[in-house]
């Protein structure tokens, strides 16, 4: 909706009456698809007559009924007759030649919308087999998912037709589509693809357009491509049984190596003063996209801040917890100074419970520390002065100077904006003999700064 990251408020209500104040008299269609839960949805309520909002659900969601007036419609299967219209559609003559086969394969597909659709696409690009080998073909496939899971839902009745794509792909093909099911974001260019596959950029764009032939996957914006959850999870039930434990655990880390390494190539352009302050990652095997001018390095970063804050959560809830920490402090500069506290609040709190479970007290005091920055830019000072607290005294058990004197000066601003400025003065001086002590000259120009409120402006250390 246009806002910035830095003008989003960190609290659920506060976004809540902020998102309702910008829908305040607009004509707008809002669909919230796929809800789980109630409380997913009554946030996005706008609360305004001209707004009309579509939910849709596997669940009756019967509170917002009884509660929020909501107008339910239950959708069942297609009828037989509308299932075979839709083919008509949209395969044409076909369907009126070969009646019969074309009632079969509506049925195979289960009369979903979905499955007609895709089954159709491959109808059409076999222009010269009868329906009815194509029927024949679907019900006969070996490695079929079953149609319906044990609940009874028919929506997985479209992996059968995904199996019939997959199956005829070459096997190099089939092999990439199975891996990119291991990538954790919401879509993927063509170097996560190169790094997942272990392949040449030149192949892995081969890869892609031919996936995205199949409909196996889909364009998502200029150069990337995306999976809607049906595929990634045919993709991902795939990879777990057809390649094996090491290899997947090979091209995970080849692209968590590659994003990894990648951003901080990116943050190396954009603050080198700063490289020390960062984990030292060497380049990896795999393309890499350039990053070498500032406009490059932050064009990326922007483009895969969604995809950066996925792996973040993937790797620390998947015992990755190096990746989880290491990512999140070589990005912690570009997501103070960009704004984008949302992300660096999920950023970072994942980085603090990788590191207490590994118990490594270092990357603990960072993730503490780049918390309680965050928190200061939002104003909301005791959870800074918490967190920042926390940092400046692992800093000092583990003898980390450098982190024990961002600390001290992120503290300081603290005080500084509640006018306790006799604690602030004592810090930015402490903070300040520190910087100069370890030669940490970009840190000691950031200290120094004059008057106070220079340093208010630069933001936390």
């Amino acid at each position: 909706m246009g806002v910035a990251g830095a003008d989003i408020p960190p609290e659920v209500d506060e976004r809540a009456a902020a998102y309702r104040s910008l829908l305040d008299g607009r004509r707008i269609l809002i669909v919230l698809d796929n809800a789980s839960t109630i409380e997913q949805v009554r946030p996005l309520l706008p609360g305004t007559p001209s707004a009309l909002v579509v939910v849709t659900s596997r669940d009756a969601l019967a509170g917002l009924v009884a509660r929020d007036g909501a107008r339910r419609l239950d959708l069942d299967l297609l009828p037989p007759q509308d299932a075979v219209v839709l083919l008509e559609a949209l395969i044409g003559g076909r369907v009126a030649a070969e009646p019969d086969a074309a009632a079969a394969l509506a049925g195979e597909c289960v009369r979903l919308p979905l499955a007609l659709r895709v089954a159709a696409e491959l109808a059409a690009a076999r222009p010269a087999t009868p329906l009815a080998a194509l029927v024949e073909e679907l019900a006969d496939q070996q490695r079929r998912l079953e149609l319906l899971d044990a609940g009874g839902d028919p929506r997985t009745a479209v992996r059968a037709v995904f199996s019939w794509s997959y199956l005829h792909l070459p096997a190099e093909v089939a092999r990439a589509f199975r891996l990119l099911g291991l990538h954790p974001g919401p879509d993927f260019d063509l170097y996560a693809a190169a790094a997942l596959t272990d392949t040449s950029g030149k192949r892995a764009q081969r890869l892609l357009d031919l996936l995205a032939r199949a409909h196996l996957v889909q364009p998502a914006s200029p150069g990337r491509y995306g999976m809607h959850d049906l595929l990634r999870a045919y993709a991902t039930h795939l990879v777990a049984g057809e390649d094996s434990e090491a290899e997947r655990q090979a091209a995970s880390t080849r692209l968590f190596d590659h994003y990894l390494a990648t951003a901080a190539a990116a943050m190396d352009t954009l603050v080198p003063a700063e490289q020390h302050r960062r984990p030292r990652v060497p380049p990896t095997g795999t393309p890499s996209p350039l990053v070498a001018d500032p406009p490059e390095a932050r064009a990326w970063l922007d483009v895969e801040r969604a995809t950066l804050t996925a792996v973040t959560a993937h790797t620390a809830f998947r015992g990755w917890h190096g990746y989880t920490t290491r990512l999140a402090t070589t990005l912690s500069r570009y997501l103070d100074t960009g704004g984008h506290y949302p992300d660096a609040l999920t950023i970072h709190t994942h980085a603090l419970h990788a590191a207490r479970h590994t118990s490594d007290r270092s990357a603990e005091a960072h993730a503490l520390g780049s918390l309680g920055a965050v928190y200061l830019r939002q104003s909301r000072y005791e959870q800074a002065a918490d967190h920042l607290q926390q940092s400046l005294t692992l800093a000092c058990e583990i003898g980390d100077r450098n982190g024990e004197a961002v600390a001290l000066g992120n503290l300081g601003l603290v005080y500084q904006r509640q006018g306790r400025y006799e604690q602030a003065a004592d810090h930015h001086h402490r903070s300040l003999t520190l910087f100069c002590d370890i030669d940490d000259r970009a840190g000691e120009a950031r200290a120094s700064g004059e008057p106070w409120r220079r340093l208010l402006a630069a933001g936390p250390l």
